[in-house]
């Protein structure tokens, strides 16, 4: 799911899979050529096998104007 403020024009990603959160970064590169705050949160229980490979994706992205939240 993702959610924007309209005011802060803030996007906030709040579950995803890793094809997902790299065709949103691929997108919103294309979309949002401009200074947006992407909080990106990532529900990481249960994840200690694929946590190093999601946030390595993650920082690999072209769309570098976000943070990465890891909640536990």
């Amino acid at each position: 799911m993702i959610l924007l403020n309209p005011i802060t024009r803030r996007l906030v990603l709040v579950q995803f899979d890793l094809a997902t959160i790299t065709d949103l970064f691929t997108r919103l590169q294309r979309i949002f050529m401009q200074n947006i705050n992407i909080s990106l949160i990532i529900t990481a229980y249960g994840a200690k096998r694929t946590i190093l490979e999601t946030i390595t994706s993650v920082q690999q992205q072209t769309f570098s104007l976000f943070e990465i939240i890891i909640k536990n």
